[in-house]
C-alpha cells in the first residue's frame, strides 16, 4: 500500500484585487492513488490486527480570508 497526499497553500494576491497575506487557498488531497487502506484495530488480539477502511480519494478545498 502506498499512500499518497498533497497539501497546497496559494496566497493568490496578484490574481485579486487583495493584499498580500489576507487571503489564502488551500488544497488537500489524500489517497490519490486510490489505494486500499487499512486501519489498526486494538480490541482484538491475533491476526489480523487491521481492518479495511473504506475511504477511497479525497479532495478538500478552503479559502481564508483575513480582516
Amino acid at each position: 500500500m502506498t499512500l499518497v497526499s498533497l497539501n497546497i497553500r496559494i496566497d493568490p494576491y496578484k490574481w485579486i484585487d487583495c493584499k498580500k497575506g489576507r487571503c489564502m487557498v488551500t488544497l488537500r488531497g489524500e489517497n490519490l492513488l486510490n489505494e486500499e487502506t487499512y486501519a489498526p484495530t486494538f480490541a482484538y488480539v491475533g491476526v489480523p490486527n487491521s481492518f479495511p477502511y473504506p475511504t477511497g480519494m479525497t479532495v478538500y478545498a478552503g479559502l481564508a480570508v483575513y480582516f
